[in-house]
């Protein structure tokens, strides 16, 4: 009986942390996870993360695409940024959170993660969808607080957004 308790609690932790369509954390989880990241004082950096004209997708394709293009992204995600934190924000946001001090490194996964979503051959039904991201990274600084640091990798995105899309900017 114990061992049941334990196995529902289990899964209700999960749900309650979990994205459904992406199987990704959510983003009540991850803002708990950038709070204790910013108690801990490690050196982090967050990647702000949105899908290239998502929208267009939506529209030429359906909401069905646009859910199998989230979901492919999703695992594309996890195979690329491995030892990341990664969360759905919201829509076709998703915010990757990495840990050290090598900002180089950083950049480099997050690009080699641009690079690998703007290669990937996303077919559904008889559609090949055209699929890019644009990625804003901040560092996190012990002098602020977690909404300045997501908002500086959130306006580094726009900046990406701004200037041509499909760019990594940090």
């Amino acid at each position: 009986m114990l061992s049941l308790i334990g196995d529902y609690e289990s899964k209700l932790k999960k749900a309650a942390h979990t994205d459904r369509l992406t199987g990704l954390y959510n983003r009540h989880y991850m803002i708990t996870e950038l709070e204790d990241s910013v108690k801990d004082g490690k050196m982090l950096f967050a990647a702000m993360v949105d899908i290239d004209d998502f929208k267009m997708i939506n529209d030429n394709y359906g909401h069905n695409a646009g859910d199998y293009v989230l979901v492919n992204v999703a695992r594309i995600m996890r195979e690329v940024c491995k030892d990341c934190r990664i969360s759905r924000w919201g829509g076709e946001e998703f915010l990757i959170l990495s840990s050290g001090k090598d900002r180089a490194r950083v950049i480099s996964l997050i690009e080699a993660l641009r690079e690998k979503v703007s290669s990937e051959d996303f077919v559904f039904g008889d559609d090949h969808i055209k699929v890019t991201i644009t990625a804003g990274i901040a560092e996190f600084t012990g002098d602020t607080s977690v909404d300045k640091w997501v908002k500086a990798a959130d306006d580094n995105l726009y900046s990406g957004k701004k200037s041509g899309k499909n760019k990594v900017v940090s």
